[in-house]
């Protein structure tokens, strides 16, 4: 059973965020689900151990608000000298609401209740430009939570089904 939550919804500020230089700032969304038990079933927006965000293929949930400068070959560059064009498409819009939705796999063998727990972070540059620039005694950085909000979902059976998820009142 899947169970589709919108954890996040951002109501636009005066500006785009991240603001100023967006291209190096990250701000995203981190979800967590665990069933009572405390097992960890669903992910998005975990750094990985080198503190890196992992790539859309990995993480096809995450929710990243960022720029991306592009050289010459078209490939990403962190630096504005090497940079030819600016990808602002995944920044969040002033006076636009932003409303992601996930879809969560919950297994049958989930005990109820489960636990969403929902952050948005926000760092000042990724840690690959601090490792591109040969900084990496500087690393890790520091990642701020701007908010979080934690929601007990109940695991109940409906018919025709094992167990579904709902959220609870």
């Amino acid at each position: 059973m899947y169970v589709k939550q919108n954890p996040v919804i951002l109501i636009g500020p005066g500006h785009s965020i991240p603001s100023g230089t967006s291209f190096t700032r990250e701000l995203w969304i981190e979800v967590v689900v665990t069933d009572a038990a405390g097992n960890v079933f669903y992910t998005s927006g975990l750094p990985a151990a080198n503190g890196d965000l992992p790539d859309l293929d990995l993480d096809p949930d995450l929710t990243l608000y960022s720029a991306t400068l592009y050289d010459a070959a078209g490939d990403r560059t962190f630096f504005t000298w090497r940079a030819v064009d600016i990808d602002e498409s995944h920044l969040h819009q002033a006076g636009e609401a932003s409303e992601p939705q996930y879809k969560i796999h919950v297994p049958l063998s989930a005990v109820g209740p489960l636990t969403l727990d929902t952050r948005l972070r926000l760092r000042a540059m990724p840690p690959a430009l601090l490792r591109e620039l040969g900084l990496d005694d500087i690393l890790p950085l520091a990642i701020h939570t701007i908010w979080e909000q934690s929601d007990t979902i109940a695991v109940v059976p409906i018919e025709g089904e094992e167990e579904r998820a709902s959220p609870t009142d």
